[in-house]
Formats: C-alpha cells, sequence, structure tokens
C-alpha cells in the first residue's frame, strides 16, 4: 500500500465510504468494503524498460543520486527491481514464484545476481529523498530485452499487468527503435498502458547525430504507434534529464483512468437495486409476483443459451488460431533480415530475439482474441435478454447493458492479471467458489508460459545448426517458421478452447447472479412491507431521499468535470 494518497484516491474512498453508509441505511446487500480496499491498495508501478545495457539502472542511479543498482549485471542475473521508500533502514526483500519473501541486508544487495535464478523479482526499500517525492509512483528496473527467455518473460508478464506507465530507453548508439522496443510497445498499447520514451547514452554522439536520430525515432513512433510526446535525452551531462520525465507523469488521470468508470459502473448497478426496492415496496402482491415470474423466464433463457452455446459455439476457435499462427508468420518474417544477421553473428541472440518476437506477438493476439470472444459471448445474452419488460422494477434494457458492459470489462481485467481475481469477480456479482476451476483458464499469461516452453528447445538447435556460418533469410525463414508453426498450433487450440469454454461459464454464472439478485431484492421488500405497512410512507420517503443523496455524491465525484 503507498505511504502517500492522490487527491483522486482519497477522494474515490471518501465517495465509496459515504455510499456505503446509505446502502447499508437502505438495508441493501450492496457493501463496498472491497472496492474501498482496492482502491486504497492500489499501486503505481511504472516500469523502465529496454534492452540490455540500454542504461537503465543507470538512469535510475543518476536520479536517486546514489549507485545503488549494479551497472554490472549480466543478462542471466538481471532481475525486476521495485524502488520503494522506507523511512527507516534501507533494505531488500528478494521475492520467489510463490510469493514468499527473503530479507536481504542493504551491503548484501549486491550479491543477489548470484541467486538470481532463486527469485521472481526484489522490492528495494530504500531511504532516498527522490523516492519520497515521487510517490505513490514506483520505479521498476527491468530485465533486458536480451536476458535469458524464461527470465525475462516472468518479468514482462508480471509488469505488464501490474504496470500503469512504461519509460522505455532506447540507446542512441543504436539509430533506431530495435524490433524487440516496437513489440513491446504493441503490446502496451493492445492492454492500454501509457508510456514515456527515452533516448540513453547522449553522450556517445555528437549534438546533430543525436538531432538526426532524435527527429527519425520521433516520426517511426507517431507514424506507427501516434506517439506525439516529446522524447527525453538522457546523458551524464544532464542528471536530471529522468528525473523531469518522472515528474511529468500524471498521477491522478491514471488513478482516474484505473477506476472511475469502474466506479460509474458500480453506482448505476446500486441506484438500480435501490429503486428497485423502492418499486417492489409500492408494487401489489399481484405485481411483485409477476415480476418475479419474468425473472425466472429470464433465468430460463440464460440456462438455454448456455446450453445451446454449448452446442453451436458461436466461437471460432480455428480462426483464431489461424489467425494467432498467422500474426507470429507475419512478425518473424517482418524481422527476418535481423534475425538472419543474429544467426550468422549471435546465436544466442538469435534464440532471444525469435522469442521476444513471439511472446509480444502471441502477447498481443492472445488479448484481441480474448476481447473478441467475451464479445461474441456477451451479445448472445444480449440478443436473448433483449426482450425484458421490467423497467418498473429498474430491470430493463439500461440495467442489462450496464451489467454486461460490467462483465464484459472486468472479464477483460482478469485476461491480463496475474494477480488474485477475487476483486474483479466481487465486483460483477460473481461468488469465486462458484468458478474458481475455470477462471484461471481465462487468464493470457498462463498461455504464454505454457506456449513459450516449446521456444527455447525448439531455437536451441538452431545456435549449433547456423554457427560459423553465413545465413540468408530465406534459408532462416525455411528453418523457423515451420517449425514454430508446427509446435505452437495444438497448445494454441487447446487455449483458446479452454478459454471460450471457461467464458461460458463465467458469463452464465454472473447473469445468474445478477438477476436471482434482482429476485432477491423484490422478495425481501415484499417481506418487509408486509411488517411495516403503518410506516410504509415513510419508508418510501427515505429511500427516495437515500437515492437523491447517492445520485448528489456521483455528481459530485463521478460525473463532475
Amino acid at each position: 500500500m503507498a505511504n502517500v494518497m492522490l487527491n483522486s484516491q482519497k477522494n474515490f474512498v471518501e465517495y465509496l465510504e459515504q455510499v456505503d453508509t446509505l446502502v447499508k441505511e437502505a438495508q441493501l446487500d450492496k457493501s463496498k468494503a472491497n472496492f474501498i480496499k482496492s482502491i486504497k491498495e492500489q499501486e503505481l508501478l511504472v516500469p523502465v524498460v529496454g534492452g540490455f545495457s540500454a542504461g537503465k539502472s543507470t538512469a535510475i542511479n543518476a536520479f536517486l543520486g546514489e549507485d545503488i543498482l549494479s551497472v554490472a549485471i549480466t543478462p542471466e542475473t538481471a532481475l525486476a527491481t521495485e524502488l520503494r521508500y522506507t523511512q527507516g533502514v534501507s533494505y531488500a526483500e528478494a521475492v520467489k514464484e510463490n510469493g514468499k519473501a527473503e530479507k536481504i541486508e542493504l551491503d548484501k544487495f549486491g550479491t543477489l545476481k548470484e541467486r538470481a535464478g532463486e527469485f521472481q523479482f526484489v522490492r528495494l526499500y530504500l531511504n532516498n529523498e527522490k523516492l519520497e517525492q515521487i510517490q505513490p509512483l514506483i520505479l521498476v528496473d527491468m530485465p533486458g530485452f536480451d536476458s535469458p527467455l524464461e527470465l525475462h518473460n516472468k518479468a514482462i508478464m508480471e509488469y505488464l499487468a501490474r504496470g500503469v506507465h512504461f519509460v522505455i530507453l532506447e540507446s542512441v548508439e543504436n539509430g533506431t527503435i530495435a524490433m524487440s522496443i516496437k513489440k513491446h510497445i504493441d503490446n502496451l498499447l493492445a492492454l492500454g498502458r501509457e508510456f514515456s520514451f527515452c533516448l540513453s547514452k547522449g553522450d556517445l554522439r555528437s549534438k546533430d547525430e543525436i538531432d538526426e536520430v532524435r527527429q527519425n525515432i520521433a516520426q517511426d513512433l507517431e507514424a506507427e504507434f501516434g506517439y506525439e510526446k516529446p522524447i527525453t535525452l538522457l546523458s551524464k551531462k544532464d542528471s536530471t534529464a529522468f528525473g523531469k520525465l518522472i515528474a511529468e507523469i500524471n498521477a491522478e488521470s491514471i488513478f482516474e483512468r484505473l477506476f472511475k468508470d469502474e466506479l460509474k459502473i458500480d453506482f448505476i448497478d446500486t441506484k438500480s437495486s435501490l429503486q428497485t426496492k423502492i418499486s417492489a415496496l409500492q408494487a401489489s402482491k399481484d405485481e411483485a409476483q409477476n415480476a418475479l415470474k419474468e425473472l425466472e423466464q429470464a433465468l430460463k433463457s440464460i440456462a438455454r443459451t448456455k446450453e445451446n452455446l454449448a452446442k453451436d459455439n458461436p466461437i471460432d476457435i480455428q480462426a483464431a488460431v489461424s489467425a494467432t499462427l498467422n500474426a507470429v508468420d507475419r512478425a518473424l518474417i517482418a524481422d527476418m533480415g535481423s534475425l538472419a544477421k543474429l544467426a550468422t553473428n549471435n546465436q544466442q541472440a538469435l534464440a532471444n530475439e525469435v522469442g521476444e518476437v513471439v511472446r509480444s506477438t502471441l502477447l498481443n493476439e492472445f488479448s484481441k482474441q480474448s476481447k473478441s470472444q467475451i464479445q461474441s459471448l456477451i451479445n448472445a445474452y444480449k440478443i436473448e435478454l433483449s426482450g425484458l419488460n421490467l423497467s418498473s422494477f429498474k430491470v430493463d434494457t439500461a440495467w442489462l447493458d450496464n451489467s454486461l458492459n460490467a462483465l464484459s470489462k472486468n472479464l477483460n481485467n482478469i485476461s491480463i492479471s496475474t494477480q488474485d481475481n477475487s476483486a474483479f469477480l466481487g465486483i460483477i456479482g460473481i461468488a469465486l467458489k462458484q468458478i474458481a476451476s475455470v477462471v484461471s483458464k481465462i487468464v493470457v499469461f498462463p498461455w504464454l508460459k505454457v506456449a513459450l516452453s516449446v521456444i527455447t528447445p525448439l531455437i536451441a538447435p538452431l545456435i549449433n545448426l547456423f554457427r560459423g556460418k553465413s545465413v540468408d533469410e530465406d534459408e532462416l525463414k525455411a528453418q523457423i517458421l515451420p517449425k514454430i508453426r508446427a509446435e505452437l498450433e495444438s497448445q494454441i487450440t487447446q487455449a483458446y478452447s479452454e478459454q471460450a469454454e471457461a467464458l461460458q461459464e463465467v458469463i452464465a454464472v454472473s447473469l445468474e447472479n445478477k438477476f436471482k439478485e434482482k429476485q432477491d431484492e423484490i422478495d425481501k421488500a415484499q417481506a418487509e412491507k408486509e411488517q411495516i405497512a403503518s410506516e410504509l410512507e415513510t419508508k418510501i420517503q427515505g429511500l427516495n431521499t437515500i437515492n437523491t443523496n447517492l445520485e448528489k455524491l456521483a455528481n459530485q465525484y463521478l460525473y463532475a468535470e
């Protein structure tokens, strides 16, 4: 949890605490405790990424004003390192894949490189003024793109999901943007992440050369990615450039983007529940019974749709597989000139580059296909349930659209998450125990671990095959494309099939829960009506006041310009 709370963070917590008071007063089963906890504990991680020896650690050291990060680490010993502020004595925590952390004194921090294979990442707690000033942003020094594939993928997959803004470094020596960097930017944009771009090692080229490289890269970034922000130049002559770039990251805007849409969805859902209760208290017994019968018909429609989807799945698995494999082919062919040079001169770099291109392409394609699968299934239910006619009980097209929007948004979040998904599931009204066995199959990142497990052994023989030989592009293409395609096809097919099955289950259960929730709201309101007959009008007036106050809070915190 961050030591410093942003104004937007405080406002969202303040808003939800007041809403929580209102829903308790209205006796609605709509606690905001988990939502408040998620907002309070949200961290803003800023990974610093680039090729090995791009100057990431040097830039961060210059920013910190102390040489705390080693610049002599090899690709094999690089670990993602989160830089966190502490008021006490500085220390490190090395975190293993099982989540267990080993505390390490700061004077022993340098020895971690000898045990890099034991850990997933490091939390480095420093009593450093610069880290204090940028809170709640947390810088992450990432392994280079040249790091061994397994180590690199663990870090990239972890922080693509957790990072909120990325700082990308490219050495001015390269003169252009490396393919691995472009692939990484593709992934960031596909996952809705923002980035800043830096040219490092500005001392190694003349001003004219730097200006030319800067201009060319700026044009490239704008043409391919629509990036129009200035490119920051990092050099030993200007130790403040990196700090200025970090200071320009708008943490308030990032935090609002993370939560505001979800808060609006939650407001609409909460308001609907409140209005359903008011309607049910005003309704006659016959009117309530008719509403319950229609909701029961909706539940039957959901069950029928689920059964039909199981028989006639609208998701074309083979089309998704073909699209993904073709995307991998295209990406490798586009990089074939660079790969041919590596095959001749640096076979280990060849293996790393092929792995990077495949990993990045799979991530991008899985993300796109996941969104498509989710939307296809949701549309099927939307069509089936479009005939709802319970507007008097606030169960109408607007309510259904909001519920489906929440479902779509949060399933997309789950699909790129490496974390516990219970918070997301709670927001969309799913009890985790109902679908625990299938949730993991929605997540993109485990798929990549499985798919990429075949890449390293596949590419390894190429190191010896091409050693000492001059390799042309056609020869290399003939050697690697069919092998990679054949190895990936079965695993990708299985991944998409499992995801489709899991999504069907999760969407059906979620919608069933939403309709049962409405049934429960009507049932409880009718039961309460019988108990408070003499106070009914006073109760309804109180609920209308709560509804007005809820709308005022939303307008103040969520909709105000």
